[in-house]
């Protein structure tokens, strides 16, 4: 994985989408504050963002930031979540478990609150952040839902 020094940029187009950014976690918190499922909408791919995030000069030098392949080359690339929105499985697929408030297990819910945060978006190749696994004989390759921690996990 590459090592990202990534200043926040300066522009005022940036700027309004962070705003915006912003105004769209308070009113995804407040969903679930309310009892509602988490619910994103795909502000994260705003043209404003990605031209930032896809330029050759960025500070993914127009590289994934998992296999760093040279992506503006070969495809557009995606803007993906390290931390996974909306659920976080295990390496073998099996959906991450955590301890609700009454002891029970349910699903972890994903990193939901940071679906609009840049630091948590990267730059990456179709094959590391829509793997298939037609390609590989069946094989699961790239990231998936999965961002493996040891110990505890934030919900």
């Amino acid at each position: 994985m590459i090592k990202i020094a990534f200043a926040e940029p300066m522009e005022l187009e940036w700027q309004e989408w962070c705003q915006e950014c912003t105004e769209a976690r308070e009113v995804l918190l407040e969903r679930v504050a309310g009892g509602k499922k988490p619910g994103t909408t795909e502000l994260y791919k705003d043209a404003r963002m990605a031209r930032i995030y896809k330029s050759g000069g960025a500070p993914f030098h127009g590289k994934c930031a998992y296999c760093e392949s040279d992506i503006l080359v070969n495809h557009p690339g995606d803007i993906e979540h390290f931390r996974p929105k909306k659920r976080v499985t295990e390496e073998d697929g099996q959906l991450v478990q955590v301890l609700a408030v009454d002891g029970s297990a349910t699903p972890h819910p994903g990193y939901y609150w940071l679906a609009y945060e840049w630091r948590n978006l990267l730059f990456a190749c179709e094959d590391c952040n829509r793997p298939s696994t037609r390609k590989t004989a069946g094989r699961r390759i790239g990231k998936w839902d999965q961002f493996p921690v040891r110990g505890f996990r934030a919900v």
